[in-house]
């Protein structure tokens, strides 16, 4: 297990870059998925659902989905940001 442990300091940087992009490419991928099981039940012949509008709870599930992806984002590019610029100071 020794291999896996040891990490090249230099390379550190795009590791955690790729770490980044593998978790909002995964959080993506189970938004889109839950999305796609909502569709059929929500725009499908009327049932009785709790829901008072089921239109506008799957529009707003994937609004807030797709708020967290791009807030994710955001915050790994200002640290990023952040990061070289103490850096060169």
């Amino acid at each position: 297990m020794q291999i896996f442990d040891q990490v090249d300091p230099v390379s550190l940087e795009s590791r955690e870059q790729h770490l980044w992009f593998l978790a909002l490419s995964i959080l993506f991928l189970f938004a889109v998925g839950i999305a796609l099981l909502m569709y059929p039940a929500v725009f499908s012949r009327p049932t009785a659902l709790r829901v008072t509008s089921p239109r506008e709870t799957f529009f707003g599930f994937c609004a807030l989905a797709a708020l967290v992806i791009l807030y994710l984002g955001n915050r790994q590019l200002i640290i990023s940001r952040l990061r070289k610029k103490t850096a060169t100071e």
